[in-house]
């Protein structure tokens, strides 16, 4: 299965994985430029590791660690590669690191790092038994917003509110999202959407399933405020922090760029989109019941059977959507999300306001949906700020589910090919971003968790001043403090 080379192609695991008690390498590993580096520790001990590159595990060096773990799970790019290795995956968990090195014995974990200075240190580790929650990173000076209350949430950055970070924490629990499954008359989240309710709301869920949806926070909501404040204070700068958003519902991307550009650039960004080729199969039907060949050959110039592929979305080189056509897809969709298509309608802020600069924070976490986010943003204007997504723009994606008739092993197939670089294939490998964070800012920054926005608000100053510096860091010692990533 992972020489198929497809990230969202696989066998899942067939076993449990402790978040509590991962059992791995007590030490938490996050990626810049092509090697890893501590990002955070589950001790107080360890602090001084942080920012220390990642030599060996158990004597096995980083590049052969990296050929183990292409042969267990398929990746789209060497960033996705890397990300099944660090994070919370292969060296965090002690099933997954079984896995890796059958040589290890399962106690104490000997493991080679390269500090800041360039100095190695050697170190016999025990296996981990905290969570994520307890790991102790780098102190910061940014003040991210709360995303007690919604994880679609804004501050401004300045007292002139010229400059505003927005946290997109992923892109399933807005309230759009669940209007549109019902609409579909498919599969609800309803524990999911019970949990959210009473988490933003401090009471009990009510009792109709539609009342529980209009509860959650909304996006067309979120966008109205945020245009509106933002027109009103003629801010400037607007920072989109997608670092650990990884998808769910893309349908939040059209939503912004109705606000930022409004429903003619909508309609004409058509052209500038993915384009897609589709596999219906078995699989695709058992998953989305409600779909029906019928209803995808409405808008066929050639109709199609339950087992073909769909080239309709992949027009000839050369050739767009007609505006018909893009108008068609796109309400098709818009009114499956009730709050949004009302205002759809109405184009009361259509295009309302957009800032100067729009930059968005991308890590190689960013990935799906919250990939497609950034694509639509930054092929609209946007720079992209960060470390290069582990998911390629030319790729397979949006899995289909199985379970193996005696194995009863569960997987993941691929029916969709997408491809938002036709004519760059490196690029749609590996999509760079247009400013991309290196070791060296990091070291700048202190090892900050948020350096990027730090690394952000200095390029904007630069842009202002060209003669002003934006590589000075804020602070001048490192500190350290619990925060939960």
């Amino acid at each position: 299965m992972a020489a198929v080379g497809d990230g969202h192609t696989a066998l899942w695991e067939p076993y449990h994985l402790n978040s509590q008690s991962p059992g791995g390498i007590p030490l938490y590993f996050q990626i810049v430029e092509d090697f890893f580096y501590v990002a955070a520790v589950i001790d107080s001990a360890h602090q001084h590791l942080i920012g220390s590159k990642l030599v060996s595990v158990e004597n096995v060096p980083i590049d052969e660690l990296l050929k183990r773990q292409a042969r267990i799970k398929g990746c789209d790019n060497e960033y996705q590669l890397m990300r099944n290795l660090g994070y919370d995956c292969s060296l965090w968990h002690k099933k997954k690191m079984e896995h890796l090195l059958p040589e290890w014995n399962g106690d104490s974990i000997h493991v080679v790092l390269m500090n800041p200075e360039g100095n190695e240190i050697e170190l016999t580790l025990h296996p981990n038994k905290t969570g994520q929650d307890q790991m102790i990173t780098a102190s910061t000076s940014v003040t991210l917003p709360s995303t007690e209350k919604s994880n679609y949430v804004y501050r401004f950055m300045d007292e002139k509110k010229k400059t505003a970070l927005l946290l997109i924490e992923n892109m399933y629990t807005y309230r759009e999202s669940f209007e549109m499954e019902i609409a579909l008359k498919g599969s609800r989240r309803k524990d999911l959407a019970n949990h959210l309710y009473q988490k933003y709301n401090d009471k009990s869920p009510p009792v109709k399933y539609k009342n529980v949806v209009a509860g959650i926070p909304s996006i067309t909501e979120l966008c109205r405020e945020l245009v509106q404040v933002m027109k009103e204070n003629q801010t400037e700068n607007l920072m989109i922090d997608l670092r650990r958003n990884q998808g769910g519902n893309a349908f939040i991307s059209t939503i912004f760029f109705y606000f930022f550009y409004g429903k003619e650039a909508l309609i004409s960004f058509s052209e500038k989109r993915s384009i897609f080729v589709k596999k219906y199969s078995p699989l695709f039907w058992k998953q989305y019941p409600a779909w029906n060949i019928g209803d995808i050959n409405k808008h066929q110039p050639i109709k199609l059977t339950e087992g073909d592929y769909d080239f309709s979305g992949y027009p000839e080189h050369g050739n767009n959507l007609t505006r018909e056509e893009s108008i068609r897809i796109i309400e098709d969709e818009a009114s499956m999300a009730a709050t949004f298509w009302e205002e759809y309608q109405s184009e009361t802020y259509s295009g309302y306001y957009r800032p100067k600069n729009i930059l968005i924070f991308c890590s190689p976490v960013t990935t799906s949906s919250g990939y497609a986010f950034m694509y639509d943003h930054w092929a609209a204007g946007g720079k992209v700020v960060g470390i290069p997504s582990s998911q390629a723009g030319n790729n397979f994606g949006a899995w289909v589910g199985f379970k193996l008739k005696y194995s009863r092993l569960k997987g993941g197939v691929s029916h969709l090919y997408a491809t938002h670089f036709r004519d760059n294939p490196e690029m749609g490998r590996v999509f760079r971003p247009d400013y991309e964070m290196t070791y060296d800012n990091l070291k700048t920054y202190n090892f900050d968790p948020n350096a990027e926005i730090l690394y952000t608000l200095g390029l904007i100053d630069s842009l202002k001043n060209p003669g002003a510096s934006r590589e000075k860091p804020p602070n001048g010692e490192q500190n350290y403090h619990k925060q939960k990533l």
